[in-house]
């Protein structure tokens, strides 16, 4: 084999493991979702969708529990005991719930095999935290089995641990030593929340007949249309050493997708956006003036979303677009570009951020435009 081909092999492997890891995230949040709807109000169809995902969860623990108890093991079982002996009963427990790990703990070759357990090593915690944070009922197929002996690990992997999913997960930023934090501004705890609100009423953001007609269903006239993205979802955030709490994608975005809107409580014009490291300005297409006229500005600081945590890039991935989406004018977030998984999420804060502020830019870019002075 050339060196062309071992290396081309060896991105075809990287890329399976990253597509199999973001599967992997995906399967969890829909399963968690699933369990949040059986648990409220819901239909039959729904009570069975999750019957099925919790059965095939509940079979797979029970293959892999034969293999521990007897000396049948196949190549599958034989890879989750491995695995099991790697990385412990709680991260095999949260796996099992993803078709995505057990099919390739059956389908891939070795090489990819190796390859994702790599990838999961160095993204253990991440998972772990995405899946306490949305509520996995990770605990339950393990629990039949906690009173055998003869499975080291199981019972202290089954000990209780802090309820994370009492805090919304964008309520918790990963730290780089593993532990995490509640990110704060100026002493107080921020907050998130779905949608923007308004300092006073009526909202000042709301559409005029002079603006464009909605992005979504295209009517000039006021409509019920709303600003819905599972985007949040698949986004984690990540303290960074440098740049502080960061945005990173636990999924694949194509470029031109819709990842959610920057909310936050918007005030008028006058008020000074330059006190805020979060603000933005929030424009609408005025049709009969032909120009964007300034509607108001979103603060962040303490309610808004994850999407006041994108940093700043020279190269950015996404880009802030104003809309026009049922009755108010919104400043969307869209992909710039293709986001690969675990990739960080960035913006361009415009030069007016840099000029206002006495601060530099931390995006390491080779364009770089306001780089910290050189330690030379």
């Amino acid at each position: 084999m050339s060196e062309f081909q071992k290396n081309q092999q060896n991105n075809e492997g990287a890329n399976n493991s990253l597509n199999i890891t973001a599967a992997l995230y995906w399967d969890i949040n829909c399963v968690s979702i699933s369990r949040k709807i059986v648990n409220g109000t819901h239909s039959k169809e729904d009570s069975e969708i999750y019957a099925q995902m919790k059965n095939s969860t509940d079979v797979f623990i029970s293959q892999v529990m034969t293999g521990c108890f007897t000396a049948l093991q196949t190549n599958s079982l034989s890879r989750c005991t491995s695995f099991i002996n790697e990385f412990g009963w709680k991260l095999l427990a949260i796996c099992a719930h993803s078709e995505a790990f057990r099919s390739a703990g059956e389908n891939l070759n070795e090489a990819d095999w190796l390859s994702f357990k790599n990838l999961l090593a160095q993204n253990q915690r991440s998972v772990e935290v995405f899946a306490n944070s949305r509520d996995l009922e990770w605990r339950g197929p393990l629990l039949p089995y906690a009173s055998s002996n003869l499975l080291p690990g199981l019972r202290e992997a089954l000990t209780p641990d802090i309820n994370l999913a009492q805090e919304h997960p964008h309520h918790l930023v990963q730290l780089p030593d593993g532990h995490l934090k509640r990110p704060t501004h100026r002493g107080l705890a921020q907050v998130n929340i779905s949608s923007s609100i308004d300092y006073k009423n009526p909202k000042i953001n709301l559409r005029t007949p002079q603006m464009r007609a909605c992005y979504l269903c295209r009517s000039p006239q006021t409509c019920e249309c709303r600003h819905i993205s599972m985007v949040g979802d698949m986004v984690e955030l990540v303290e960074h050493l440098e740049k502080g709490v960061t945005v990173r994608a636990l999924a694949n975005f194509r470029k031109g997708e819709h990842l959610g809107e920057f909310s936050g409580q918007i005030y008028p014009e006058s008020h000074s956006y330059r006190e805020s490291v979060y603000s933005l300005l929030l424009n609408a297409y005025d049709a009969e003036a032909r120009q964007n006229l300034n509607v108001g500005t979103v603060f962040p600081d303490q309610y808004g979303n994850w999407t006041r945590f994108i940093s700043h890039s020279c190269e950015p991935t996404a880009r802030f677009v104003n809309l026009i989406v049922g009755n108010e004018a919104i400043s969307d977030v869209q992909a710039e570009r293709s986001i690969s998984m675990f990739e960080e999420l960035t913006v361009d804060y415009g030069e007016e951020y840099f000029k206002t502020r006495p601060i530099f830019c931390r995006c390491g870019t080779k364009s770089c435009k306001k780089p910290p002075p050189s330690e030379d």
